[in-house]
């Protein structure tokens, strides 16, 4: 789990586990810091697990790094809370204080209550890897296969001390529940080893999810190099399957916000039902993103961006080059001779027909266009639903107007009653590219 001689925090809260936990890595030798998390929950007994830890690392001359957090203000599951500012502060301390991972003092009881709560909360093979032994996030669960009672009696064997949680014996937490009736209840009805089942359960869960999220790096891999806003075929990712799909999922939200730690399996399986439908649209808000489904894509991306306002119009009196929000358009008297390398797209119109000055500008709601071979002008955000462009390009999507009507759109060519015809005198070449 970790390099000999590598520096270590050790996550101390006091209790059994984290001492036991101290007392292995330094006999492993660790240059080692505490790291001790007050939340103040139970008045004087909090002061007094604080002050215990602080002489734990004076007595063994290890620094000692706490933090005193204060009950989160918001409301909410207050466990998950808690947990996020202790891995926020062992997190930051190891970064600090280079430290190269920060070890937890968990133990198989504690695997074997969390396989038993997801499971009864209907989760996946993710969700019953358990508490992983290793994580990306330089954590460390050293005592992962060995149970409570075990730890509790070799610290009697080597006369240490260690402080009780009275919190441990409220049975209005779950897991205390779980420790206290559930578990053993399981242990005389069905399996004396009830907690090395799950454990065990738990490490063959962890197995094959190392299988899956190989296949999950080599199908995102596919997609060349991950920068936000991500945007993929709906149908390439349906043609996944919905258990490769989701873990692809969860890669592609975590690329686009820098995080997965607070996606759980229903967001994964509502993006999932977005993009198995055969056709539809739909917008997801999720914990530091969205997935955002137009026509046959789905974005990934940042939730209520703020973007910079474009220029509302650009006004040309003449052939020249513009810029309009995230786009170049280039306007020129004679075909660009760099039209294949700079724009995928280049039209023809006729000047005389379509006469300066020229208005370039976004779509707005109730545009009218004519493109070549309609009979009559349609809406413009029907003409690209079906050209294929996804709501979020729509907004910002260029066009030109001339004499009050629109002579040009990205994507639809020139107008029809703007084409060039048999004898024109003058003609203008449009061009149009996304800035990179």
């Amino acid at each position: 789990m970790a390099p000999e001689g590598a520096r270590l925090g050790a996550a101390v809260s006091g209790g059994a586990d984290s001492v036991a936990l101290l007392e292995i890595l330094q006999i492993l030798g660790h240059p080692l810091h505490i790291l001790h998390v007050n939340h103040q929950l139970r008045g004087r007994e909090s002061e007094e697990d604080e002050q215990f830890v602080r002489q734990l690392g004076q007595q063994r001359g290890i620094p000692v790094e706490v933090l005193r957090a204060p009950l989160p203000s918001s409301g909410g599951n207050l466990e998950q809370a808690l947990r996020r500012i202790r891995y926020a502060f062992f997190e930051q301390a190891r970064r600090n204080l280079r430290l190269e991972r920060v070890a937890t003092g968990h133990t198989l009881s504690d695997q074997a209550e969390t396989v038993l709560l997801r499971l009864v909360r209907g989760a996946g093979v993710q969700g019953l890897c358990g508490i992983h032994p290793v994580t990306r996030h330089g954590i460390i669960r050293p005592l992962i296969e060995t149970g409570r009672d075990e730890i509790r009696a070799w610290l009697r064997g080597r006369g240490l001390a260690w402080r009780e949680d009275s919190s441990n014996a409220d049975l209005q937490w779950e897991r205390n529940r779980v420790r206290a009736e559930i578990l053993p209840l399981m242990k005389a009805a069905l399996n004396p080893r009830a907690e090395e089942a799950l454990a065990r359960a738990a490490a063959l869960a962890w197995e094959d999810e190392q299988e899956w999220q190989r296949r999950a790096a080599e199908a995102v891999e596919q997609l060349g190099p991950l920068r936000a806003p991500l945007v993929v075929e709906a149908a390439w990712l349906r043609g996944l399957g919905p258990a490769l799909g989701r873990r692809v999922i969860r890669r592609l939200l975590a690329a686009a916000s820098g995080s997965d730690r607070r996606l759980t399996m229903r967001h994964l399986e509502a993006v999932w039902r977005l993009a198995a439908a055969p056709e539809g649209s739909g917008r997801l808000r999720l914990p530091g993103a969205e997935a955002w489904r137009s026509l046959g894509w789905i974005r990934f991306g940042l939730p209520d961006v703020k973007r910079v306002p474009a220029p509302g119009e650009v006004v040309l009196d003449n052939c020249g080059e513009a810029r309009l929000g995230g786009w170049r358009v280039l306007v020129s008297s004679h075909p660009p001779a760099d039209a294949a390398a700079c724009y995928s797209e280049v039209s023809e119109l006729d000047g005389a027909a379509a006469a300066f000055p020229w208005k370039l500008r976004f779509r707005r709601p109730g545009d009218r266009f004519q493109p070549a071979g309609r009979e009559a002008p349609g809406k413009v955000k029907e003409l690209l639903q079906r050209a294929g462009i996804p709501s979020w390009e729509r907004a910002e999507w260029p066009m030109v107007e001339s004499g009050g009507r629109l002579v040009w759109c990205r994507g639809l060519g020139a107008a029809a009653w703007a084409l060039p015809r048999p004898g024109s005198q003058r003609r203008v070449w449009i061009a149009a590219a996304r800035e990179k």
